[in-house]
């Protein structure tokens, strides 16, 4: 047991050595003093002029608050015993790598508003972890179905008032502003549509809760369309099609789900212009000669493999607006390298690869995982193709990495969620199988420990009975689980 302890603190320690040779390195190739660009508009027409400041005290900060982060996460899976140092420290590179490019914009603003962000998303992930880390009950299933309600139709709200006011931001209506905060109610409906996926799993057989379920993903990426939210209505379709794998019976309604989400977005490239302008733009951002897209990948080619570096020309990667957000991939290739940026994908991977080979413990944390890691594989695929042009572009931000308030702290709680399916907070379920004729009738109990009263609430176990997921058994075997 010391053993796997000394290990798990290794791993922490390695990582959080490699942050803080990393940060020395950056800090005196640029003596601290990092270049930005500085926006200011002329009868109309924006111009930038090359600035700096001295960054170095707000990037110490925010490695400390990565090197927090990974040591909270690493202590809890040793106290739990369910060791979560690999865990830690891909999502830990995650946010480190996003201190380091949003350090190049808006005179250090964006870097101090990431690192604010970050410490407030670190309450929302532990709070939300403490709250489903017990499986949810029915009374909280439906104040889950209450809020996504009213989610609805704040989004609903914020397009109307959008429309009438004439007051898009970016592009889209997917903002309510209150005394100066925009909050994007978009971000959040992916939170609470993995929540009522997973709680609504046990209602699987129930013709009427499947069909709410499906009536509410249906409503909720109708809203987010209407609202040009498209980058986070992909993500929501895109999880709404790996819940129906799990909470349907039959492929074929999964297929049908996935045929009918790919022909609306063919419809929507034909018939609705904004769409049909960004499919149309795929493949041919270079040849535009003009846009953010373009100077984006223009900086990736003048810079080779290596990027220019953080002392170098910085500002052919940072003068475009919608870098710190949007094109947020490009940026970090123009500055870092390619070889860096493949090491920040390789975290993702990494953080799926951990899921598929969790043992299930229950389908409802299950859920809460691989709906989890879904979401993040998908705006992650979403920006870097549209990055690169290979997809059509649209905006949506690069999770722990973009600036953006309500992405960050909604970022964090779907952290929350993958944190409960890899140590759930309840004793370990076995299982007794029966023969009786039937291939997958299995019986679930749950064995009785008697510890402490504490320890009962805090001790985490981490297996059932050993078993593995697999893609085709398991969704037999927890099918009919009444877990």
């Amino acid at each position: 047991m010391n053993g796997k302890r000394n290990f798990e603190l290794g791993i922490w320690g390695l990582t959080a050595l490699s942050q803080i040779i990393f940060l020395a390195t950056f800090l005196v190739k640029t003596r601290g003093s990092v270049g930005y660009a500085d926006w200011k508009k002329v009868d109309g027409v924006l111009y930038y002029s090359t600035e700096s400041y001295q960054a170095t005290k707000w990037m110490t900060i925010a490695v400390l608050v990565v090197i927090l982060f990974e040591l909270s996460v690493t202590l809890w899976g040793i106290y739990s015993k369910t060791y979560l140092a690999t865990f830690a420290s891909c999502t830990g590179m995650l946010l480190y790598f996003g201190m380091f490019i949003q350090v190049f914009y808006n005179n250090g603003a964006n870097l101090q508003k990431h690192v604010i962000f970050t410490l407030a998303g670190m309450v929302f992930m532990w709070g939300y972890y403490f709250l489903v880390r017990v499986k949810l009950s029915d009374q909280h299933g439906k104040l889950v179905m209450f809020a996504l309600s009213a989610l609805i139709v704040i989004s609903l709200a914020a397009w109307f008032i959008g429309i009438i006011t004439k007051s898009a931001k970016y592009g889209s209506y997917a903002w309510i502003s209150i005394g100066g905060f925009s909050i994007q109610p978009g971000e959040f409906l992916k939170v609470l549509i993995i929540l009522l996926s997973a709680w609504i799993y046990k209602y699987r057989n129930n013709k009427m809760m499947t069909r709410l379920y499906l009536l509410f993903c249906a409503a909720a990426v109708f809203v987010l369309v209407l609202a040009k939210d498209l980058g986070n209505a992909v993500v929501l379709l895109a999880i709404c099609l790996v819940s129906s794998w799990f909470i349907f019976d039959k492929w074929y309604y999964t297929a049908l789900a996935m045929s009918g989400g790919v022909g609306a977005l063919l419809l929507a490239g034909k018939f609705v212009p904004y769409v049909r302008a960004r499919f149309e733009a795929c493949f041919h951002a270079l040849e535009s000669g003009s846009g953010q897209q373009y100077q984006s990948l223009m900086a990736i080619l003048k810079n080779g493999l290596g990027g220019c570096g953080p002392a170098g020309e910085v500002v052919s990667a940072t003068y475009i607006t919608s870098s710190a957000t949007d094109l947020t991939f490009n940026s970090f290739v123009a500055i870092y390298g390619i070889i860096l940026a493949m090491i920040l994908v390789l975290f993702v991977i990494v953080l799926f690869v951990q899921i598929l080979i969790t043992p299930v413990v229950s389908p409802f944390h299950y859920m809460l995982g691989i709906l989890g890691v879904t979401t993040l594989f998908a705006q992650y695929i979403i920006h870097i193709g549209g990055n690169l042009n290979v997809i059509p572009l649209t905006g949506i931000c690069m999770n722990f990495i973009s600036t953006g308030g309500s992405n960050m702290l909604a970022s964090f709680m779907i952290l929350g969620g993958i944190l409960s399916c890899l140590s759930p907070g309840f004793e370990p379920v076995k299982i007794k199988v029966f023969n009786g004729g039937k291939k997958h009738d299995y019986k679930y109990s749950r064995e009785k420990m008697h510890r402490h009263w504490l320890n009962d609430r805090l001790h985490v176990l981490h297996g059932l009975c050993g078993l593995h997921f697999n893609w085709k058994r398991g969704r037999y075997r927890y099918r009919k689980s009444e877990l």
